[in-house]
């Protein structure tokens, strides 16, 4: 059974060279994943989560979107752009429903990509067991958010079809380190 093919790539940076996405179903067994769909091909696999990070304040927002914004009108005509905007359409935020606070929320939330200074959607190969990450924390409670969970990727999704998704838990420890990002000098 060939893999199925879905019109477009998704968006991932690299539409010139992978205009069309492949999607195929891989079976993971202990630490290996074979597909129904790709013959004679034995992935190891090394889990980690795509996206970590916590929860910006107002002022990266703000720098954020003013960059992004830049981005997009730079480069009118790539597609997909640059950027993802924030936009109503298709935000996805938790348990907030319709009305006055999901509106406000959608029109300046940043979307998970591309990843910045307080984490998002890093897409890195390497977070697994025993890893630290240092994030920093910009609002009360941090709000830490985690997930995306890959059986087997490279570093990033250059077409936004070159990771192994699963369904999975994370256990995880958290520390809060006082002043730890200017201690770790991190962050300016």
């Amino acid at each position: 059974m060939p893999p199925m093919v879905t019109p477009g790539n998704g968006g991932g940076f690299r539409t010139d060279l992978f205009p069309g996405a492949h999607k195929s179903i891989w079976d993971l067994r202990s630490i290996f994943a074979e597909s129904r769909h790709i013959f004679d091909v034995r992935l190891v696999g090394r889990p980690h989560p795509g996206l970590i990070g916590c929860a910006p304040s107002q002022a990266p927002l703000d720098t954020w979107h003013r960059h992004e914004a830049d981005l997009v009108v730079a480069n009118r005509t790539r597609v997909p752009p640059l950027a993802s905007l924030p936009t109503a359409q298709d935000a996805v935020l938790g348990g907030l429903r319709a009305g006055p606070a999901f509106d406000r929320v959608a029109a300046e939330g940043a979307r998970t990509s591309p990843p910045r200074e307080h984490g998002g959607n890093c897409d890195i190969k390497n977070p697994s067991r025993c890893t630290r990450v240092y994030s920093p924390v910009y609002v009360r409670g941090a709000n830490l958010s985690m997930g995306d969970p890959h059986f087997a990727q490279g570093d990033r999704e250059i077409a936004f079809c070159g990771q192994r998704e699963m369904a999975g838990w994370i256990h995880l420890q958290v520390d809060l380190i006082k002043d730890g990002m200017a201690g770790y000098g991190v962050l300016p």
